[in-house]
């Protein structure tokens, strides 16, 4: 018998004292791995994001504007999920920690593009990161502006 290969289902046996064990060699857990060219199945757990998508694309001032990451991974569960900003537009994600933050699109003077990265982890730190641009069209119009207030008493 070789312990470093050891066969599966082979039984040996140990004496300790006047007792016999029986030492029976159950195989490791086989992990399939599964790669083609649209997804990835990893054996180790790394989560492999499939898709980043944004909605609208483009956006417009005062649109809700939707992110969302799909993931697949030998554990479909407990994933993290981290969004964050690049670039110097700073808009407010709300629900950064989940699949799909939004936010709402600003007024700007000309189209930007503003990208962000997801990061999706596991419960072992197993990591994978994305970035997505979208583009948050201009308005050529100006912001109202408040030129007087008038308070009425009923």
């Amino acid at each position: 018998m070789n312990l470093l290969n050891p066969s599966p289902g082979v039984k040996s046996y140990v004496r300790l004292g006047k007792r016999r064990y029986v030492i029976l060699l159950i195989p490791t857990l086989l992990i399939l791995q599964y790669d083609s060219a649209e997804s990835e199945f990893v054996s180790n757990g790394t989560p492999v994001i499939t898709a980043v998508r944004v909605h609208p694309n483009p956006s417009t001032h005062g649109d809700i504007v939707t992110l969302n990451v799909q993931v697949l991974s030998s554990d479909q569960d407990n994933f993290s999920y981290l969004w964050s900003e690049i670039g110097p537009l700073i808009v407010s994600l709300s629900s950064a920690d989940t699949p799909s933050p939004s936010f709402i699109a600003p007024h700007l003077k000309k189209d930007t593009n503003v990208t962000f990265s997801v990061t999706v982890s596991n419960e072992i730190g197993r990591a994978s990161t994305m970035n997505i641009t979208t583009l948050i069209k201009g308005s050529s119009g100006q912001l109202a502006k408040i030129t007087s207030v008038e308070f009425r008493n009923h």
